[in-house]
């Protein structure tokens, strides 16, 4: 826990360094401390709630409400998934490499990036899960590029929290996309449309039949119309 704060932490007062030096954030890197703060508080404040066991559980203690507060940090001023999908378009598009490599030199860490790159240069760009896993090694690379900088102080934590992201970044890669072939392509979108088909069926249930008739109503009524688009 002490380890993520310690990262989340560097990457901040990099990113306010960067304020100071250019007069704006670099929405890169601000991007990448967002989904790390915001994916690692959630993670924390889980771990605080198992490590208390009940009392952790028992909305009498802080540690709850953190854990129900933590939640929207996920959400709010962009979702993980959109902010991954965001770094990993960012990474490989040939309109932004060059700015995210800008980045990356900037913090001493070129090679960090040319790994990246290497890495998913062989992946479908259009694909989504490629995207996210591209965002995710654009993230804790970014990481890695600020703990590796130079601009703390050599310390134990420091170490051990770079130690800590070269482990993520190790798990990370144990989870990278495979290139589908266009044949695994059809059959996930098959999958995915049945699944989305016995979704849709499963929906008609009792608890919302009253508001499902009630919309029917309003859409064989024509008076009702400007009811029906408030509903």
């Amino acid at each position: 826990m002490v380890l993520r704060r310690e990262v989340v932490k560097a990457m901040l007062g990099a990113s306010c360094r960067l304020v100071s030096a250019q007069g704006a954030p670099n929405v890169h890197l601000a991007s990448a401390t967002k989904v790390l703060s915001s994916e690692w508080c959630g993670l924390v404040a889980d771990q605080c709630v198992q490590l208390l066991g009940g009392r952790g559980y028992d909305e009498g203690t802080p540690v709850a409400k953190i854990y129900r507060d933590a939640r929207i940090l996920r959400i709010f001023e962009g979702p993980t998934e959109t902010l991954l999908s965001h770094l990993g378009r960012c990474l490989l598009s040939r309109a932004t490499r060059d700015e995210i490599a800008d980045l990356f030199r900037s913090l001493g860490a070129a090679p960090v990036h040319a790994a990246a790159i290497e890495e998913v240069s062989a992946l479908n760009e259009t694909d989504g899960a490629v995207l996210i896993y591209a965002g995710w090694l654009t993230t804790l690379g970014l990481a890695q590029a600020v703990l590796s900088a130079g601009c703390f102080a050599a310390s134990d934590c420091a170490t051990a929290a770079a130690d800590l992201v070269s482990a993520e970044l190790a798990t990370l890669r144990t989870r990278a996309p495979a290139q589908l072939s266009f044949e695994s392509r059809i059959r996930a979108r098959r999958t995915l449309n049945a699944f989305l088909q016995d979704a849709a069926s499963s929906i008609r249930s009792p608890v919302i039949a009253d508001n499902y008739l009630k919309l029917v109503q309003y859409v064989r009524h024509p008076s009702h119309v400007n009811l029906k688009f408030a509903t």
